[in-house]
């Protein structure tokens, strides 16, 4: 037995961390893709490398070399096609899906509306089954289109919780970036995204990046507690207006952070605890 098991040892010509990209890519772990990814020196084989960055990308919905990522794709493609090679995990028929899916990627991040229609379309009928993961796409395609001719009126009077007016752009003199966190007491998500937050405010605070929360609830009083809970070390604001700054933003689930420049263009708008969030700050202020 023993004598089996170093024969079968000694045949194996997997390096351990091909075994870890391999396995993290048969699990569709974004994180642990990305960790595996990360490790990866020469005893992985380049293909298996190709597909861990295919994943990740689709996973993530980022690209960050597009034009490299689908010239490898195609190299691959072609010795799948000649039989030297198989996809570890990607089925080799849902290949074009897979393609399409990361050219409508390539005009998303191009903002190229005539080529994002075109390639989404051909990814649905490639993979009809993956039509709600493309809605979703199609959605934070619109979305990044509309706020791209939206400005955050920072000069607009705002309230904080017990009435008093407040107007972000003499707060925000100065500053950088003014980054506005969406939430509600009656929100769990917000309420654990808090210490985070803080965390945040006093890392890129000092680095010139104001911090303000918008409270969604109908009584602002019941955002006291957090705000003594959490001991918020920024502005906790109320907009009074009808038709406020979620209603301009389209905020349609939270916690959401919206980063706008001096001139209230919006830069970032997402989840306050997405790795882009950090990655946008460190870019342009480190």
């Amino acid at each position: 037995m023993l004598f089996f098991l170093f024969i079968t040892s000694w045949l194996s010509s997997d390096s351990e961390k091909t075994v870890a990209l391999r396995e993290a890519l048969k699990s569709f772990d974004a994180g642990r893709i990305e960790q595996a990814l990360a490790a990866v020196d020469s005893s992985v084989p380049h293909n298996l490398v190709v597909e861990g960055n295919l994943l990740f990308t689709i996973m993530n919905r980022t690209l960050a070399d597009h034009h490299a990522l689908l010239a490898d794709i195609q190299k691959v493609q072609a010795q799948v096609d000649a039989g030297s090679y198989e996809w570890a995990v990607l089925p080799n028929q849902e290949f074009p899906f897979y393609v399409a899916l990361i050219k409508a990627l390539q005009a998303f991040h191009q903002k190229n509306e005539a080529d994002f229609e075109t390639h989404i379309k051909d990814a649905f009928w490639a993979q009809p089954a993956a039509g709600p993961m493309l809605q979703a796409v199609i959605t934070d395609f619109k979305s990044e289109q509309r706020l791209a001719n939206v400005r955050v009126p920072l000069d607009q009077p705002l309230n904080d919780i017990n009435g008093k007016p407040v107007i972000l752009a003499e707060l925000a003199k100065g500053k950088k970036f003014v980054l506005l966190d969406f939430w509600a007491a009656w929100c769990r998500p917000c309420l654990d995204n808090m210490p985070e937050l803080k965390s945040m405010s006093e890392e890129w605070g000092p680095r010139g990046v104001l911090f303000a929360s918008i409270n969604l609830d109908t009584d602002p009083s019941k955002a006291a507690p957090a705000i003594a809970r959490y001991e918020f070390a920024f502005p906790c604001l109320v907009d009074p207006r009808e038709e406020g700054l979620d209603e301009l933003l389209g905020i349609d689930s939270i916690p959401r952070a919206i980063l706008v420049n001096p001139e209230g263009k919006v830069l970032y708008n997402g989840h306050p605890g997405d790795p882009k969030l950090a990655e946008l700050l460190k870019k342009e202020l480190l």
